[in-house]
């Protein structure tokens, strides 16, 4: 949709109703500009609207379901000089964000250089940004020599670089995102936070649990609030104390094999793939403590993520690497689903009641946490 607007602004009753914003826009030395895009998401779909720009003026106007980023970027006429370039991309759009009120954008030079005025949070994006940013270029910064080292085949540069890459991802979330939450529970912003601080497999639930429920009831009842604590109830399926969820795969030989037939035992259920380097970095710990422990009550059951349909690499894995215990094959991911593994390696410890008692025993723990249960 594309709309022409007057220099004239009337200052509209958008900022009175529920969930009606409007964004009222201007520029300067910022030449032959034609028209300047919105951009944001709704539950309802993507929104995408346009303008004609009037005098180095715009105006938007539309609805949010809680505070939220737009972006904004510009498009230039395309038979002059100053039409948009490669060069100028980083220049031609920024992030605002948008509470159902009057907001007003200023870009001077670079449209991507905005102040704001009327948005309540704002100042506290623009803050929680530039620090996200700091630490995840740190990281990227410290990937890039990774790669360096690997293709010098320096294995020893590389394990000790590969702390440095994680440890800047810990530093942003004890540095930028606990801090955040925990300082403005009231916050639409602290729910970002709290995401990126818990990362995609929440692997301390109690933690993130019970940061979630400090935030403030208005952030917990946002549209995005619900689902993230829908996803939490979620992932508490799969959690220490849970019960293990049951399924049924096919084996190697195509024979049905079932969770539940290992009732009785504890089960190490490991989800991995053939593809997937640091699964396969697993291997040698967990080959040792199945042999190790496998008259003692102890079994691993794995779940690959190999294409069934062609199952050829899945099955080299298994003999090359002398994988010999139960080892079942899932379709979409459906097993995944079950215990919310959204990457790999990942793995659950069940116990003989069909408990979970521990998961992402990784390296050493897995051998730590059987000499803790067998007292060897």
């Amino acid at each position: 949709m594309v709309v022409i607007i007057t220099a004239f602004f009337a200052v509209p009753m958008y900022a009175q109703q529920s969930g009606l914003f409007q964004i009222v826009g201007t520029f300067s030395n910022i030449p032959n500009v034609e028209k300047v895009i919105l951009e944001y998401a709704t539950p309802k779909g993507q929104i995408n609207d346009t303008v004609l720009v009037t005098d180095g003026q715009y105006a938007f106007a539309g609805r949010i379901y809680e505070p939220q980023v737009v972006v904004l970027k510009v498009e230039y006429f395309a038979d002059k000089e100053s039409k948009r370039r490669p060069d100028r991309t980083g220049k031609d759009f920024a992030y605002v964000y948008v509470d159902p009120a009057v907001i007003t954008v200023n870009s001077q030079n670079e449209f991507k250089k905005i102040t704001v005025e009327g948005s309540k949070w704002q100042q506290d994006y623009t803050e929680l940004m530039r620090g996200q940013k700091f630490w995840e270029d740190s990281a990227r910064r410290v990937l890039g020599s990774f790669r360096d080292y690997q293709a010098k085949g320096d294995s020893v540069n590389m394990r000790r670089i590969d702390k440095d890459y994680m440890g800047a991802f810990e530093q942003r979330n004890m540095q930028v995102m606990l801090p955040y939450l925990k300082a403005k529970p009231q916050s639409p912003l602290a729910l970002y936070a709290l995401k990126v601080y818990a990362g995609d497999d929440v692997k301390n639930y109690q933690e993130v649990e019970r940061l979630f429920q400090s935030l403030s009831p208005e952030v917990r009842q946002m549209p995005s609030g619900q689902k993230y604590e829908a996803y939490l109830k979620k992932i508490a399926q799969a959690r220490s104390g849970a019960m293990a969820a049951d399924f049924t795969l096919l084996d190697t030989a195509g024979k049905k094999v079932s969770l539940s037939s290992f009732k009785g035992k504890y089960v190490f259920l490991d989800f991995w793939a053939s593809w997937c380097g640091p699964c396969m970095a697993e291997m040698p710990g967990i080959a040792k403590a199945y042999h190790r422990y496998k008259n003692n009550n102890f079994t691993v059951v794995g779940i690959s993520s190999d294409n069934p349909d062609n199952p050829e690499k899945w099955l080299n894995a298994i003999r090359s690497h002398q994988l010999f215990w139960t080892q079942l094959i899932q379709e979409k991911g459906n097993v995944s689903k079950l215990y919310n593994v959204t990457s790999i390696p990942r793995n659950f410890l069940i116990d003989p009641e069909g408990k979970i008692i521990a998961n992402d025993l990784m390296g050493e723990k897995l051998e730590e946490k059987l000499k803790e249960i067998f007292g060897e």
